[in-house]
């Protein structure tokens, strides 16, 4: 997507749904140099999906909405979904207003 700078800061959403690993730190740094308005970080591991969060936190994103979802029942393995925001958008996303708006699946 670099390659293409008409991207850059026009992204509305990006949905992360990387490895148990967690996104690797440089392609997450990519990912906050587009500027998405919203990451919707879908995650099997919450500790590395903590690890991304706080590095999302530090570079002015925040934690809008958190939810865990019981796939496979009798196991310990969870799936975790988080939406963060930018701060400057906090308090004017307009998530499910049926909008059609870029997005883009990145999928580890």
């Amino acid at each position: 997507l670099h390659n293409h700078p008409e991207y850059v800061g026009s992204i509305h959403t990006i949905v992360l749904d990387p490895p148990r690993a967690g996104i690797a730190p440089k392609a997450l740094k990519r990912v906050i140099e587009l500027g998405a308005q919203q990451i919707v970080y879908v995650s099997c591991n919450p500790a590395t999906q903590v690890r991304d969060a706080q590095t999302l936190k530090e570079h002015g994103y925040v934690m809008d909405r958190f939810s865990m979802v019981d796939q496979f029942p009798h196991t310990s393995h969870i799936e975790t979904v988080a939406l963060f925001v930018r701060e400057d958008e906090v308090g004017t996303s307009d998530s499910g207003s049926g909008e059609d708006k870029n997005l883009i699946l990145l999928d580890g």
